[in-house]
């Protein structure tokens, strides 16, 4: 199955990203794969998921659980509103709390933990659809990830030896050590040579595997890290452009612009102050 990686990157102080679906916000979401580990809620709808080769339909008020690295696709069944929220875990909170390397989780050991999970996330749904912000917001909702988080570890979590076999199973330790090492060192001149030498691989094998798995090439795979790890410093520190790019792995100043201006249609330059311009008017109006 082809299936495009996606990059989640929790903000640094919510560990998941929560995304809501409205009947005026509905999206299809095409076969992909990400490290975190995503709950999809149906909440008042009912949607077709697709998880490796199985696919179900959750009615109003189930939840899916999709576990690290495992392709799955979303798509809103016909005739029914949308109503859904996905929430998608940073697989490090996981490894902070449990004793598991890689951990794997099964809805169907506990149906009472899975009904207190959607629960969960319809309060998480309520929260986030809310007009105006909730005062308090980021603490209630970073309450109910972290109950979540605990039943999971505590009454879901099994073990690697009864893992159900799939595709993305075969590959799933290969991979987590290969994004591990992309993570870990994005901002050095990194080659597939390299890593390949490291996992035992060709050049050449690696190369298809990677664009197979990964949906895109690893040239570009790393490029897109390395943009979004340069984000926080555009945009959240003064430093010069030619300073952001070194410590985010491009070789100079061009080639981040060229990369940035590729993704984002504009200089990082312009980006930086259209973004300070916008966040200086917002505080002007409070």
């Amino acid at each position: 199955m082809n299936a495009f990686h996606e990059i989640v990157v929790p903000s640094d102080n919510f560990p998941a990203v929560v995304i809501i679906h409205t009947p005026e916000n509905t999206t299809v979401s095409a076969p992909h794969w990400h490290e975190s580990i995503e709950l999809i809620a149906s909440l008042d709808s009912r949607l077709h998921i697709t998880c490796g080769q199985n696919g179900i339909e959750l009615k109003e008020n189930e939840i899916a659980l999709i576990n690290s690295a495992m392709i799955h696709g979303v798509v809103p069944v016909k005739g029914h509103a949308v109503v859904s929220l996905s929430l998608r875990l940073d697989p490090g909170l996981f490894r902070n709390y449990s004793k598991e390397t890689y951990n794997w989780f099964d809805l169907n050991r506990n149906k009472e933990v899975s009904q207190d999970i959607a629960c969960c996330c319809r309060k998480l749904y309520e929260l986030y659809a809310q007009e105006e912000e909730k005062p308090g917001l980021l603490l209630e909702a970073n309450s109910l990830v972290f109950h979540i988080v605990y039943l999971m570890i505590t009454y879901l979590c099994i073990s690697r030896t009864k893992r159900l076999q799939s595709h993305s199973e075969k590959y799933y330790e290969r991979y987590c050590e290969l994004m591990a090492y992309i993570e870990e060192h994005y901002n050095e001149p990194l080659t597939l040579n390299e890593i390949a030498g490291k996992m035992h691989l060709s050049k050449e094998h690696l190369s298809r595997e990677f664009r197979s798995y990964v949906g895109e090439g690893f040239r570009e795979h790393l490029t897109n890290i390395r943009l979004i790890k340069a984000q926080k410093d555009l945009l959240g520190t003064d430093l010069p452009l030619i300073d952001i790019a070194i410590r985010n792995g491009f070789p100079n100043l061009r080639a981040y612009n060229y990369a940035f201006q590729k993704y984002y249609d504009i200089l990082p330059i312009q980006y930086r102050r259209r973004y300070k311009r916008q966040n200086h008017n917002t505080c002007g109006q409070e």
